[in-house]
């Protein structure tokens, strides 16, 4: 709209060259230096009246943007964020993308398991861009519950001084500021689906979206990057950070043991410093009552333990399909990687219901798979084979009904030598699966 203005200045400043020199020939009657002074007039008037307007319009256009104050609600920074290095370049690089593209939203979904780091991964991006000056206006949106959103975006309207009514004049009101601005980030934290939070995005691609969701189904406007568990260095730099002065090999072990899930990792490292207690003495507790330990140790800006995190997951996942549920008792007892596909098939005779009639029906494998993905529960790897962390499989088991676990302990067993006999050439990959299972059996 600035551009429009000054052109507008500049076509009157140039209208002015043709009509000024007649209009000063016909007040002196073509007798005052008719030849030389009306293009003399021309010459200092008209450039010093296009400057005074370009330079006032300009100064207001300042002035506007002046009226509207920096802002932001995040909470305090993560001293103990470690890492994750390549995932933020990743992050800030789409959403550069996004800007360069111009049709599409700068929209960025981070998408993964709980507890996996998310939302941390979020909030280290937000204050680092903010302090560098990258953004004037940076808003945290709590968005799993989706009707708490206006509320929310009526605080941004009350921080930049708007005056709002009703909820729907709250969501409006936030969005005209940002469609005015440039170099505004919002965060929404925990998006259940991209479709039950549409109405609430902002039409504007001027700013950056960040959202955190476990869900990992995106429309293709939005740039999905998934978060991964912590490599082995980033999990020792993490937990080193936390329980200082501890041996490198015993830091290993524990990460390795939690499976360098950055949630159960805070757990521990609280659990242990709070108990005064050493590495060796949370393994050992952690092994003889995984339950109980995985449901200790506070987690500062974490409600929940990682036991009730995936209990409600799991108890999610139940209303949505029982079948499904069922499937993830079975790999809860077999080795955490290189589950093939095809294990579900082979083995649905010996299932019982109803995951036997979603294992003979190859769309319904595909969208049990699919379902157990979105709830980032199990991973899709290539070649064909699932994969499901081991602190899901352990929290899997301990949720399965009592007098249940004996039983889904055999039916691991039975599929397992099902799908051997009819597919020999999986014998080898089954292997690591059959030990696994006779782990279980030894403990039963």
């Amino acid at each position: 709209m600035r551009f429009l203005r000054i052109s507008g200045k500049v076509s009157y400043g140039l209208i002015s060259v043709a009509v000024l020199p007649a209009l000063i020939n016909i007040v002196t009657g073509g007798t005052l230096l008719p030849e030389v002074l009306p293009w003399v007039a021309v010459a200092v008037v008209v450039p010093l009246v296009i400057a005074v307007q370009i330079a006032t319009d300009w100064k207001a256009g300042r002035s506007e943007e002046a009226l509207i104050p920096h802002a932001s609600n995040l909470r305090d920074r993560n001293p103990h964020f470690s890492g994750r290095a390549e995932l933020l370049d990743d992050l800030r690089a789409s959403l550069g993308r996004g800007v360069v593209a111009l049709v599409a939203q700068p929209k960025q979904a981070l998408h993964g398991m709980p507890g996996i780091g998310k939302t941390e991964v979020a909030l280290e991006y937000a204050h680092r861009h903010y302090a560098a000056g990258d953004y004037d206006i940076v808003w945290w949106i709590a968005a799993e519950d989706s009707e708490q959103i206006p509320r929310q975006l009526g605080t941004l309207c009350w921080k930049l001084d708007l005056p709002v009514g009703d909820a729907e004049d709250k969501v409006s009101a936030a969005f005209s500021v940002l469609d005015r601005r440039e170099r505004w980030l919002l965060v929404y934290d925990n998006v259940r689906s991209e479709q039950e939070i549409a109405r609430y995005l902002p039409g504007s691609s001027r700013g950056h979206l960040v959202l955190t969701s476990r869900n990992a189904s995106w429309s293709p406007s939005t740039n999905a990057l998934r978060v991964d568990v912590f490599t082995a260095d980033e999990a020792r730099d993490f937990l080193d950070k936390s329980i200082p002065g501890q041996i490198d090999d015993d830091l290993d072990a524990l990460a390795e043991e939690l499976g360098r899930l950055p949630l159960a990792l805070d757990q521990a490292s609280s659990f242990i410093r709070r108990r005064d207690i050493t590495i060796e003495t949370y393994l050992r507790l952690y092994k003889s009552n995984p339950a109980d330990v995985l449901d200790s140790g506070d987690v500062a800006n974490y409600p929940r333990s990682v036991l009730v995190t995936y209990a409600m997951a799991l108890a999610e996942l139940r209303e949505k399909s029982q079948a499904a549920l069922q499937f993830l008792w079975l790999c809860s007892f077999l080795a955490p990687d290189g589950i093939p596909e095809s294990l579900l098939e082979h083995a649905a005779p010996v299932l019982p219901q109803p995951l036997r009639a979603v294992a003979a029906n190859e769309l319904a494998r595909l969208n049990l798979y699919g379902l157990l993905a979105d709830y980032s529960l199990i991973r899709r790897q290539e070649g064909g084979v699932l994969g499901v962390h081991r602190l899901v499989q352990q929290i899997t088991r301990e949720r399965i009904p009592p007098g249940h676990r004996g039983r889904w302990l055999f039916k691991a067993a039975e599929a397992l030598n099902l799908t051997g006999r009819k597919d020999p050439e999986l014998r080898t990959a089954l292997i690591a699966h059959r030990r696994e299972v006779s782990r279980h059996q030894a403990v039963v």
